[in-house]
């Protein structure tokens, strides 16, 4: 697994490594001791949510201030921008936000299958850029 560093404090995309050949392929979405290792996540997997939007749909900021959520954000297919912002009182990159088009995949061949980890205390946004939601 590849692992990058965005200018958000805690904030990474991964990519997976894909095992593929003319039948298709395989990658993990998921492997805990991978992700304490490479990404220092130490909080429990609890909850996996689905979302579909078509072209232009924007999801805004969401936090949860009550109960805080990290989150694994991705694209099963069509191209997503993403934007976080850091909202955590003591976080060197407090007030800061970063945004790209981190996670996109292609009808084509394998495709990239990024994941955005965003950490409790920041809020993310997506905006749907493609007419394949």
């Amino acid at each position: 697994m590849e692992v990058i560093d965005t200018r958000i404090a805690g904030v990474k995309v991964t990519e997976p490594k894909i095992f593929g050949d003319q039948r298709g392929f395989f990658f993990e979405t998921f492997q805990k001791q991978c992700y304490q290792e490479f990404i220092d996540i130490e909080n429990d997997f609890v909850q996996d949510n689905h979302s579909r939007s078509i072209r232009c749909v924007l999801r805004v900021l969401h936090f949860q201030p009550s109960c805080p959520q990290g989150k694994l954000v991705c694209t099963l297919r069509g191209e997503v921008y993403a934007v976080v912002v850091d909202i955590r009182p003591n976080s060197p990159s407090l007030k800061q936000w970063w945004g790209s088009i981190c996670l996109r995949t292609t009808s084509s061949s394998f495709g990239s299958h990024q994941t955005l980890h965003i950490v409790f205390g920041v809020k993310c946004a997506s905006l749907n850029k493609s007419d394949l939601g």
